[in-house]
């Protein structure tokens, strides 16, 4: 565990009918084991087509000390809903700066009003050596 996240997320309804819906989300990332607390934007696109749904973001990180940067980063992710309970997909993640890119599959389930999603990324390029077991629980309403 090197987090707990609390994040918010905004709905550019404008763009509800163009081929890639438009969003922003503002998270706060409080780090555990004497990690430093983050805060994150995101400009968040997606598409539906059917049962798949296509995801990318453009990603603003700043670690809360006084002589940090903001750096950049961006992810995407294809899931396949194969039922009201249960995705099956591949996301991935890079961080140009540092030369590093992520990338595996991931699985989504469902239940009331929370999700509960597990995957695997290896890493490549300068990350080759870091591969992550994410595991993520969300609670909406």
């Amino acid at each position: 565990l090197t987090s707990v996240a609390f994040e918010n997320k905004f709905d550019i309804t404008a763009t509800r009918d163009w081929p890639a819906h438009l969003g922003v989300q503002f998270e706060y990332k409080i780090g555990i084991d004497n990690r430093d607390d983050e805060i994150e934007f995101k400009l968040l696109a997606e598409r539906e087509i059917g049962d798949l749904t296509l995801r990318a973001n453009l990603i603003g990180v700043r670690t809360l000390t006084d002589e940090a940067d903001w750096e950049g980063a961006y992810s995407a992710r294809a899931m396949w809903s194969a039922s009201d309970t249960l995705s099956f997909g591949a996301e991935l993640f890079g961080e140009p700066e540092i030369d590093a890119t992520y990338f595996g599959p991931r699985a989504e389930f469902r239940f009331a009003h929370s999700t509960f999603s597990v995957g695997y990324l290896a890493g490549f390029d300068d990350a080759s050596a870091d591969g992550q077991l994410r595991l993520a629980l969300e609670f909406s309403h």
